[in-house]
C-alpha cells in the first residue's frame, strides 16, 4: 500500500462530511465547466440559521457547497458536480482569477453569464459574523476541506485560485469574508501541511477509525515521532510548532499502524482493506 493510499486514509479518517442538502437546496448545471477555484464566505449568522436557509423552500436565490461550523464540523449542501448559488455576478473584481474568467467566459453563454463564477468554483461558508474570527477547530477543518478539494479537482494551492467573495464583488460583498479572515494561516497550512499538534491529535482519530488499540498515551506518540525521525523522514531538529509537509504526516500515520503490536501484519492489512471498502466501496458497482 503506497503513500497515496495512506494519505487518503488520513484525510478521510480525520473528518467526515455530513450531507445536508435537500430538494429545496438551490443548484443548477455547470454546463460542462470544470471546477478550478474555491471561494470563501462567512455566513454572517449561525450554522443553524444557515442550515435552515439552505434547506428552506422559500429560499430562491442562494446556496453553497459546504458549511464549516465553529465546532469544526463540515456540512455539504450541493454536490461538487453542480453549480451552487454562492457568488453571483463579478463587480469591481480585484481577483486575478475573476479577471481571467471575464475573458474566458462560459461556452455558449454570452453577456452577464460569462461573469458568473459559480460555473467554475466551489463555495465554502464559514460560520462567523462580520468582523469575527474563526475558531481553531474551524480553521483546521477548513484547511482539511480546502486541501481535499484542491487535490480532488486539481486546483492550484495558491491565493489566485483560493480567494474571498469580496475579491470578485467589492460593491455588494466588500466584507465577505472580511479583514479578520486568516488567509495567511490558511494558505500556510494548505501549502505546507499540518502542525505537530494536529498530527498528535489525528493519530488518535486515525487509530480509532482503523479499529486499532488506543494510542492516546504520550509515550506511544513519542515513539511514533522518534520512529519517523529514525527513518530519516523527519529531521531531529524539527520544530514542533512548524507545519509538517504531507509526506511527513503520512509517514507518521504509517508508523502508528506499525506500532500496533496487538495485530499481525496480515491483520493490519485486513483492517486497512476493510476500512478502504467502507470509505470507497468494494468496487462491485464499478
Amino acid at each position: 500500500m503506497g503513500c497515496t493510499y495512506y494519505l487518503e486514509v488520513v484525510r478521510l479518517a480525520s473528518y467526515t462530511i455530513e450531507w445536508r442538502g435537500n430538494g429545496y437546496t438551490n443548484s443548477s448545471s455547470r454546463y460542462g465547466c470544470r471546477v478550478d477555484g474555491i471561494i470563501n464566505h462567512i455566513t454572517a449568522g449561525t450554522a443553524s440559521s444557515t442550515d435552515f436557509w439552505f434547506r428552506d423552500p422559500s429560499n430562491k436565490g442562494s446556496s453553497a457547497h459546504y458549511l464549516v461550523t465553529r465546532l469544526g464540523k463540515i456540512r455539504q449542501y450541493v454536490d461538487d458536480s453542480r453549480r451552487a448559488w454562492h457568488a453571483g455576478i463579478v463587480q469591481r473584481a480585484t481577483s486575478k482569477y475573476a479577471k481571467h474568467r471575464l475573458t474566458l467566459g462560459v461556452p455558449g453563454y454570452p453577456g452577464w453569464r460569462r461573469q458568473d463564477p459559480n460555473f467554475y468554483t466551489i463555495g465554502i461558508e464559514y460560520e462567523c459574523i462580520s468582523g469575527g474570527e474563526l475558531t481553531d477547530k474551524q480553521l483546521a477543518a477548513g484547511v482539511w476541506l480546502t486541501t481535499m478539494l484542491c487535490n480532488k479537482h486539481n486546483i492550484p494551492m495558491n491565493r489566485v485560485r483560493i480567494f474571498g467573495h469580496s475579491e470578485i464583488d467589492m460593491i455588494d460583498r466588500p466584507f465577505d469574508p472580511g479583514p479578520s479572515f486568516p488567509w495567511d494561516e490558511l494558505m500556510k497550512r494548505v501549502k505546507g501541511g499540518v502542525s505537530m499538534k494536529e498530527v498528535l491529535e489525528n493519530i488518535d482519530q486515525v487509530a480509532k477509525a482503523l479499529g486499532l488499540p488506543d494510542v492516546s498515551g504520550w509515550a506511544v506518540k513519542a515513539k511514533v515521532i522518534k520512529s519517523a525521525i529514525d527513518m530519516g523522514i523527519m529531521k531531529d531538529e524539527h520544530d514542533v510548532n512548524q507545519p509538517l509537509v504531507w509526506g511527513e504526516f503520512v509517514a507518521v500515520q504509517m508508523n502508528v499502524v506499525e506500532l500496533m503490536k496487538n495485530y499481525t501484519d496480515k491483520q493490519i492489512d485486513e483492517k486497512l482493506v476493510e476500512f478502504e471498502a467502507r470509505l470507497f466501496g468494494d468496487g462491485s458497482d464499478a
